[in-house]
């Protein structure tokens, strides 16, 4: 699929040299594959709904990404969180070298 269907690798880079860990990152990006298509169909479709009835968006079909509910507030990193990733990409470039 991400090879052949989605496009986001070479096959060559696919069999021999993507390491596990990367496979689940793209699989994970694959929930947003089309995402601009649907978004427009969504909006398309809203011209054809009485509007008395409609009064989102979602309310006409729901996408994987409209169950995002968290607010700004919860999406905020903490200074702890911003130290641990610093941390975190430290070691990771000192193990790359």
């Amino acid at each position: 699929m991400l090879v052949v269907q989605h496009q986001l690798v070479s096959t060559e880079y696919f069999m021999d040299s993507m390491q596990e860990w990367e496979a689940a990152e793209f699989y994970d990006v694959l929930t947003y594959a089309g995402y601009r298509d649907w978004e427009q169909t969504r909006l398309l479709l809203s011209c054809h709904v009485d509007h008395r009835k409609v009064r989102k968006l979602t309310d006409i079909i729901r996408f994987p990404w409209d169950s995002d509910s968290q607010t700004d507030s919860e999406r905020e990193i903490s200074n702890e969180q911003i130290e641990q990733l610093k941390k975190m990409s430290d070691d990771y470039i000192k193990n790359m070298k």
